[in-house]
């Protein structure tokens, strides 16, 4: 495994300079009076009701929750500063040693080192922030706006000033309100970093504002309506049962709007210098690009538990109600899908295919029925004839009998997987669901007298697979059938685990995918193939880096499942990670 920058894409100093204030700004600080999301006093009510894109972290996670989460984080980040190590040594390696940017790279990685070992609790609360606090990500109509909780404002200004140091580069200062601030310009926009009162701020503006609109930008002054007063987080959280934390959304429509019809102040000035002419769209582009922004109003997202037993999140693509009701019709009741077998890892989906080309035939009628005229969509558009061409293909008769499968590895040959070998010896079961398996096993045994003669009834009783491709396997494989499930168990126990796999509850008939995994294991198994490989062609210093940061997950994170569900609100993704005890 080797670690490389292409030369097209080497940051400049001042580059590295950005990306570190950003790294720095990741995390927040404490506050006081613990923020709630119907409470405009705090961090929220820097955030405009109208914004259309927000991340709050309303209120501290609690501290012993938070040294859990980051207890792996030290080793993680000692190891990805060698790894920046050997990435600055190969690509020193390739510049002539009279080269200019000899120096620089140098200075970008001693830089990234730098930002790297601030992203401990320990690091922000020495560079003057604290790690377990409010923060926020949103957008001042459409610039992006960073605000976290500042702890020491003094220190805070040393950390900047050391890496300007590192650098020996200086980003130009100017005052605002009697705030001091950097900044870093470029041709139209410059970077704003700097502490405002309680809170770092770190933004995007045009050159041409001036303290008018940075002032509001920055949150001098707040909004006349705030995010907090408008209830929409409260709304979210309650809707989807999230916590205070991280929860929020990007509004589509809202997104939209602010760009062909703007507000006053800060946004108009922004596409004013931008040379984007709002009076450029016609009339007929404006309600086909809301007609596009309405077909996915909004993406939701938060954690709906984060406790020291693990967190469980939740990602929402809230889609047009009849986008929705058509993807609903997708899925079908398939055993097993979304149960957590246990093992190392479980995997699995559902679909309709019928009902799937449906679906995309409806949405080429809507095309077809209502051409969009605007030329900006004119791609869209054109796909038309392309998905009519792909509906035009053949497909065979017994496809769309099927229905779904699960794969369900419970034991992996490891070394025989990373020698490159077919991994053999293996305890693994695959379900596959079909309208008639009876139908499809006879289909099978045209083709293999062997199954033929197996005489396999659609009971679920398992037998064994007496087929001569089965006899290269250290154990024999087991066969089960009933009408409408085909499975097969292979390595130890097969029997047993078929029996369960396909006496497992059928899934919700809305859910389409779902995979669990065994994150401890999964990690110490990287861990081992990494091994392996240094092993065999020597210890590179960049690989056992990365080792060290898989086993540090490995010592930390227990499972983690996910689960991909089509709803009446659209496409709903919920994940789960636990904790080792």
């Amino acid at each position: 495994m080797s670690y490389s920058s292409p030369r097209s894409n080497r940051t400049p100093a001042a580059g590295f300079l950005l990306t570190a204030a950003f790294l720095l700004s990741a995390c927040g600080g404490k506050s006081a009076d613990s923020d709630a999301l119907g409470k405009d006093d705090g961090i929220l009510s820097y955030i405009p009701a109208d914004t259309p894109y927000v991340m709050a972290n309303a209120e501290p996670i609690d501290e012993a929750l938070l040294e859990k989460m980051s207890s792996e984080a030290s080793v993680m980040i000692k190891s990805y500063q060698r790894v920046i190590d050997d990435i600055i040594a190969e690509d020193l390696d390739e510049l002539p040693e009279d080269s200019p940017e000899r120096e620089e790279l140098r200075r970008g990685g001693e830089i990234m080192k730098r930002a790297l070992a601030l992203l401990t609790p320990d690091g922000m609360r020495e560079a003057g922030l604290d790690m377990n606090e409010s923060s926020a990500l949103y957008g001042h109509g459409i610039l992006p706006v960073l605000r976290i909780r500042l702890l020491d404002a003094e220190r805070f200004e040393e950390t900047i000033a050391e890496f300007e140091d590192a650098l020996d580069y200086e980003l130009e200062s100017a005052e605002l309100a009697g705030y001091r601030y950097r900044h870093l310009p470029a041709e139209e926009l410059r970077i704003v970093l700097g502490a405002f009162g309680d809170y770092v701020v770190l933004t995007v503006a045009p050159q041409s504002y001036g303290d008018a609109e940075l002032t509001p930008l920055v949150g001098i002054e707040k909004p006349a309506r705030n995010i907090a007063a408008s209830g929409v987080l409260e709304e979210l959280a309650n809707e989807y049962e999230l916590s205070n934390h991280f929860l929020g959304f990007f509004d589509t429509e809202q997104f939209a709007t602010s760009i062909m019809d703007g507000q006053q102040g800060v946004d108009e000035l922004f596409f004013t210098d931008s040379g984007f002419d709002r009076e450029d769209l016609s009339d007929v582009c404006r309600e086909e690009i809301m007609q596009v922004a309405g077909v996915m109003p909004r993406m939701a997202f938060g954690y709906r538990q984060i406790s020291l037993d693990g967190v469980d999140s939740t990602f929402v693509l809230e889609l047009r109600e009849d986008i929705a009701a058509g993807l609903q019709r997708l899925p079908a009741s398939v055993p097993g899908l979304g149960t957590d077998f246990g093992g190392l890892m479980s995997f699995g989906f559902s679909v309709q295919p019928k009902e799937l080309m449906d679906f995309y035939a409806a949405r080429l009628d809507s095309l077809e029925a209502d051409p969009y005229e605007c030329d900006l969509l004119g791609d869209l558009q054109a796909s038309l004839e392309g998905g009519r061409a792909m509906l035009a293909q053949p497909i065979p008769p017994k496809l769309n009998d099927f229905r779904g499968l699960v794969a369900i590895v419970d034991e992996l040959d490891v070394e025989s997987l990373m020698a490159g070998v077919p991994p053999m010896d293996t305890d693994a079961t695959i379900v596959i669901a079909v309208e008639d398996a009876p139908a499809l096993v006879q289909m099978g045994a045209a083709f293999s007298p062997e199954l033929a003669a197996m005489g396999l009834e659609p009971n679920g009783k398992a037998m064994p697979l007496e087929v001569p491709q089965a006899q290269m396997l250290p154990a024999v494989p087991y066969v089960a059938l009933t009408d409408n499930l085909l499975a097969v168990s292979t390595g130890q126990a097969a029997e047993s685990r078929i029996s369960r796999a396909i006496a497992a509850d059928g899934s919700d008939a809305s859910t389409f995918m779902s995979m669990a995994v065994d994150a401890a294991t999964y990690y110490g198994i990287m861990t081992q193939s990494a091994a392996m490989e240094n092993a065999a062609g020597g210890a590179d210093d960049a690989r056992m880096a990365m080792l060290e940061a898989m086993q540090a997950l490995a010592d930390v994170y227990d499972r983690m499942n996910f689960q991909v569900r089509f709803t009446e609100r659209g496409v709903e993704v919920d994940s789960e990670l636990t904790f080792k005890e």
